[in-house]
């Protein structure tokens, strides 16, 4: 009889193929956009943005002017404070090139892709369908635009607080019904919440997301209502 939480051997030999899968198709995949991003030349209606947005908080900014770039809606085309600071932290760390905001896109895109399988993990799927589900997800051709045309973060960035804050959820979750603690990820969760209510209105399948898991996938009517009270915090900071 196998002790408890040790992995039989096919369960270990499978896992380090898919690891080695996955870490083959990283390099793979990023050796082809390299040379995209390498020589990437800015198109016409990237000329204004780039430059423009990192001279706005260049050459030591007052604070009052970075809350300005952060939080005015008429700084920049996306108005909103998410996409703002994404663009001020990689701009002020690499300077006003197009490629490294593409670079830094599909590193997190590559996150992204790790937060999906960790999802579907913690969902109790497979690994095999956990695994393959999270590679298609990295390569697939329609979520080329959103990681390689720098105007495109404002969806990358929607996409990455939803799964994070989704997959906290799940973590909080999991430790509430072990009775372990679960506090630290809890005031996690609702930190980066609010963070992410500050993204574009399609932030908002987020709550959505969360409210449909408790009303589906309670166990049962008490489950719901624990998860009410529970989570009633994370619903109301989308009403301010």
């Amino acid at each position: 009889m196998l002790k408890d939480n040790v992995m039989p051997k096919e369960g270990r030999q499978a896992k380090v193929i898919y690891v080695a899968a996955a870490i083959c198709v990283a390099v793979i995949f990023l050796a082809l956009l390299y040379n995209p991003i390498a020589g990437f030349f800015n198109e016409t209606d990237l000329w204004w943005m780039v430059p423009v947005q990192f001279q706005i908080f260049s050459n030591s900014t007052p604070l009052h002017s970075i809350l300005t770039f952060l939080f005015d809606p008429y700084q920049t085309y996306y108005l909103d404070a998410v996409v703002n600071t994404y663009y001020c932290i990689i701009l002020s760390i690499f300077g006003p090139q197009a490629k490294y905001l593409i670079a830094a896109s599909t590193v997190i895109h590559l996150f992204i892709s790790a937060l999906f399988f960790m999802i579907l993990r913690r969902s109790d799927l497979s690994l095999r369908i956990s695994s393959l589900s999270a590679l298609v997800y990295c390569t697939l051709f329609a979520h080329f635009q959103i990681y390689m045309w720098p105007m495109a973060a404002h969806h990358l960035l929607v996409i990455f607080f939803t799964l994070i804050v989704f997959y906290l959820y799940l973590e909080t979750e999991k430790r509430i019904c072990e009775k372990k603690p679960y506090r630290f990820y809890y005031w996690l969760t609702l930190l980066l919440n609010i963070a992410a209510s500050f993204s574009q209105v399609m932030i908002a399948i987020l709550p959505a997301s969360i409210l449909a898991h408790i009303l589906f996938c309670s166990k049962d009517r008490e489950d719901r209502e624990r998860k009410y009270d529970t989570w009633l915090p994370f619903f109301i900071i989308y009403l301010g």
